[in-house]
This record gives structure tokens, sequence and C-alpha cells, in this order.
């Protein structure tokens, strides 16, 4: 309904129609679309692991679970668990 509306909303259905029906371009969307997926997933890992390694150092300085969980915004159980683990 927009795309009638709108010429180049309608330029831009009819440009992804034709993307759409060309699988070479499609397998490329797809391609770029894993990697950056695939780097966003690597950016969410190493976050958590900054956060899971300054937990442990909180923790060794002495710090209160509810104290870590603000700073690091890991949860009451992944501080708990880091805790655990160091007994």
């Amino acid at each position: 309904m927009l795309s009638q509306k709108s010429p180049a909303m309608k330029r831009a259905t009819m440009r992804l129609k034709e993307l759409s029906a060309d699988e070479k371009a499609r397998q490329l969307y797809e391609a770029r679309l894993k990697e950056q997926r695939d780097a966003y997933a690597r950016e969410q890992g190493a976050v958590k692991q900054n956060s899971l390694s300054i937990a442990k150092n909180l923790l060794s300085a002495g710090d209160t679970i509810d104290k870590i969980v603000t700073v690091t915004g890991l949860s009451h159980d992944e501080v708990k668990a880091l805790q655990n683990a160091d007994n």
C-alpha cells in the first residue's frame, strides 16, 4: 500500500523484487548478513568474557555479589557460579 503512494517506495519495492529473483545477488546478500551476524556474535562473546574477567577480579577483591552484578551486568546466578568455581 505504501509503495503505491510513494514513487520512491515503489522503485525500492521493484528493486527488491529484482534482487530477490537474482540468485547470485541473494547469495551475496545472505553471505554479508551471515558475516554481520558472526561479527556481532564475536563482539558479544568478547563483552561477556570481559565482564566475567572483571567479576572474577572484583570477587578476589572481596566485593559483594550485588555490587558485581551492578558493575558488570552479569546475573546474580552467573556471579554466584563464578564465586563457587573459585572455592
